[in-house]
């Protein structure tokens, strides 16, 4: 990665942050940087195996985003902040390793990060369609370019999504 596209990525990462602190509920429609916001992601930030039941409108939350380029449209962006507050500090405190489902023998990971990526969505709803099948459908068939980027949490997270969209997407 160059410089110029890291200090992009890092622009992006810190709107993803100022979005969510202050108490938007996604970043639909949003533009930053060049860049147009597509689709909010949506996660589970307290998926835990004890209490896999989840209340969409308390523990759904608005954890990133995926941003087309205004100036090369088949370039996209995939955005995934890092911990807020301190119930996702506790969530990122599990760490007994489970298998990555998403990708059969990809090893085991830390349950907390794993629980949370497993949750990720493109609706608040937790029946809704889970992020990386529906890239594809999101992304149209053109693309040049994709970038997953993360800080802190979003970047165990951005590193699976990375790995499940290049094993299990066209």
């Amino acid at each position: 990665m160059n410089l110029p596209a890291a200090l992009q990525a890092g622009s992006l990462l810190q709107f993803a942050y100022s979005v969510y602190n202050n108490h938007q509920p996604n970043y639909d429609g949003m533009a930053h940087d060049g860049f147009n916001v597509i689709q909010t992601i949506y996660a589970n930030d307290l998926a835990t195996d004890i209490s896999p039941n989840i209340d969409p409108l308390r523990d759904v939350v608005s954890i990133g985003f995926v941003a087309r380029s205004a100036a090369a449209p088949g370039e996209y962006m995939i955005v995934i902040r890092g911990t807020e507050g301190i119930l996702e500090w506790l969530q990122d405190l599990k760490f007994l390793p489970e298998p990555f489902s998403a990708v059969p023998g990809a090893g085991l990971t830390e349950d907390g990060f794993t629980d949370m990526y497993n949750s990720f969505r493109v609706a608040p709803d937790p029946n809704s369609a889970r992020l990386a099948p529906s890239l594809a459908g999101l992304l149209g068939g053109a693309v040049s370019k994709l970038t997953i980027c993360g800080h802190s949490l979003g970047s165990a997270l951005a590193t699976f999504l990375a790995l499940d969209v290049a094993v299990n997407t066209p």
